[in-house]
């Protein structure tokens, strides 16, 4: 996805068509012979899909081409072929096979099976999903996601465009690691685009941190609100808003939304769109079995969970009675065992005329007795009397024998003006403002002078008062605002740069 891009031309489009007719005679002058090439079936952020037949094994394929400048990049392609290998490793029914990686000039492609069928984007087109077909699809792409997990491979793109449909109903999953390679060490190409779709993209790739299956499995989480609620679960006007929102912001759940939507459906998907990637399930196949309605998920609540058989609650209810009875039985067998050991002596009598009075305990004396000269600070102190020489010696006895410590008696309280509090030089945070920067593409914030990081740049607190802002990019024109901070609000500032002339 191309972010920033400018459509206001209106030739663009006579400009696009012509380029795209070009590409097609080109690529079929350069495979001739060994594929023909019939149609263009889409474009997308890696390149063109065309749908072609192969010659020497006379069937209809799918071959992707790859854009121009990313083939002129020596270190993708190789990185790309690397990734490529390795999905066309993964063989299960939910996966698209990849047939061959190959190179003809300066065309870089490879060729998968084609589907008969069409996109989950197309289906979607038309309307929410039912909760059946949902559950379906949902269920059949993470096992298609589960294998390709237990093999090492991470899809990191899974967004309703790679989910094929067939005309049985079988679920296909296409462009398996191909944006590993695109995105290398940073979200972001070395053109400033970015990497993935934003409206799928988990907390972990908004944030450059390294993912595992649990990322493939909130992307998946997001088709499936989109499936059954009929929009995204989150949504925003810009690129950079949408990361902040999958890293900060919680949907509303999908039966919230839509009331039509089973309640076992919707909390699976709440789950899965956790976001820290330990609260979401465990692996693909917990997740497909909470999705599918077929099996309870751990730690998935529903409120339609159905009761137990009759049967089995009979057998709970004549158990829990049998154990009961059984305790009752031990403890009156251990109540008239100890009644047949008690001694004459412990036999009940006439409380009236057998019970001894109960011992009287003295009260313990204070402990000190202070007197306050008025002409010194320090207590005059008055040893304790004795204890009564006829009560035992206890423990509190001896604490009370021992000599005593001063206690110092607090002034009486002074009317004068409590002495000023000194402000520390560091705001409270409840004093401090908050600002956000985005831009298209990336760049460097500098604060008053000073670095702060690179866009998206979220929540830095800062002082009230004006700040000036300045975001940077080699190749682009800088940018310079002024914005106002206010305590306890936040300022979001949001820039396209513009790429400096040459």
């Amino acid at each position: 996805m191309a972010c920033g891009a400018d459509f206001s031309d209106p030739e663009a489009g006579a400009r696009q068509r012509a380029s795209l007719k070009e590409l097609f005679d080109a690529l079929a002058a350069a495979v001739e012979g060994r594929y023909r090439v019939i149609d263009m079936l889409g474009r997308g952020g890696m390149g063109a899909v065309f749908l072609v037949e192969d010659l020497r094994l006379g069937r209809r394929v799918a071959l992707k081409l790859l854009r121009p400048e990313l083939a002129e990049d020596h270190a993708f392609v190789r990185r790309f072929d690397r990734e490529a290998r390795n999905a066309a490793g993964l063989d299960h029914p939910n996966i698209v096979p990849l047939h061959a990686v190959e190179q003809v000039g300066d065309f870089h492609y490879f060729t998968m099976k084609y589907v008969d069928g069409e996109s989950l984007h197309d289906l979607l087109a038309r309307g929410p999903a039912r909760p059946d077909q949902a559950r379906s699809i949902l269920a059949q792409a993470a096992a298609g996601l589960g294998h390709a997990h237990q093999h090492g491979v991470i899809h990191r793109d899974v967004k309703p465009q790679n989910l094929m449909i067939d005309r049985s109903g079988r679920v296909l999953i296409t462009d398996f690691g191909i944006s590993k390679a695109l995105k290398a060490d940073t979200q972001y190409t070395s053109t400033g685009e970015m990497v993935g779709t934003p409206s799928y993209l988990s907390p972990e790739q908004a944030q450059s941190l390294p993912v595992d299956g649990r990322s493939d499995q909130y992307s998946l989480a997001c088709v499936g609100y989109r499936m059954v609620v009929g929009h995204l679960p989150l949504s925003a006007e810009s690129v950079h808003a949408m990361m902040y929102k999958h890293i900060y912001e919680m949907p509303t759940p999908a039966r919230a939304a839509r009331p039509e939507v089973p309640a076992d459906l919707s909390d699976a998907l709440q789950r899965a769109l956790a976001k820290d990637p330990a609260q979401r399930f465990a692996t693909m196949d917990e997740f497909a079995a909470a999705v599918s309605g077929e099996a309870s998920a751990p730690g998935v609540a529903s409120a339609e969970s159905r009761p137990a058989p009759r049967r089995d609650a009979w057998r709970r209810t004549a158990m829990l009675a049998g154990l009961v009875a059984a305790c009752l039985v031990v403890a009156a067998a251990v109540a008239l065992w100890r009644a047949s050991r008690r001694p004459a002596a412990d036999l009940p009598v006439d409380s009236a005329k057998e019970q001894p009075a109960p011992a009287v305990v003295p009260p313990l004396p204070d402990t000190v007795t202070v007197r306050v000269p008025a002409d010194t600070s320090t207590p005059a102190v008055q040893p304790p009397p004795p204890p009564p020489p006829a009560a035992p010696e206890s423990v509190m006895t001896k604490r009370a024998s021992k000599p005593a410590r001063a206690r110092r008696v607090p002034p009486p309280p002074s009317t004068a003006a409590p002495p000023p509090r000194v402000e520390s030089g560091v705001p409270s945070p409840a004093k401090l403002g908050y600002l956000t920067v985005n831009a298209v593409p990336y760049g460097t914030v500098s604060i008053d002078g000073v670095e702060a990081g690179d866009t998206p740049l979220v929540g830095r607190e800062l002082p009230p008062g004006q700040h000036t802002v300045r975001i940077t990019r080699d190749g682009f024109r800088p940018e310079v605002a002024t914005v106002t901070i206010t305590a306890g609000n936040e300022v979001r500032l949001s820039r396209t740069l513009v790429p400096a002339p040459k």
